[in-house]
């Protein structure tokens, strides 16, 4: 299963556009062969993760890119069901980040 993620919003040589044509290419072929693809809209790293505006700028503008150029156009041009997790809510509280024994108490 490919994923897109926060990882590639952070390599040096982000390329929004190179990124639309990866996705179309692995969504591509499992969709034209009756795959259901599941794709889901990246969550504001710095917003869910509470970090300085220093770090949380950046990655939410190239996020945002991500969000935009690839995932949403790739979606709609292969029908895949997606997720809009940017926009939920229930993405930015704590207790989803929250794992393990402590977490449950």
């Amino acid at each position: 299963m490919p994923v897109v993620g926060i990882n590639d919003t952070l390599r040096p040589g982000f390329d929004a556009v190179r990124i639309h044509a990866a996705l179309a290419h692995v969504i591509g072929s499992p969709s034209a062969a009756g795959a259901v693809v599941l794709t889901m809209r990246l969550p504001d790293p710095g917003q869910m993760l509470r970090l300085p505006g220093a770090l949380a700028r950046p990655l939410a503008r190239r996020t945002h890119q991500v969000n935009q150029v690839p995932l949403d156009q790739v979606a709609e041009q292969f029908g895949t069901l997606h997720l809009d997790a940017a926009r939920d809510s229930q993405t930015y509280d704590r207790r989803m980040l929250e794992r393990g024994p402590a977490a449950s108490q």
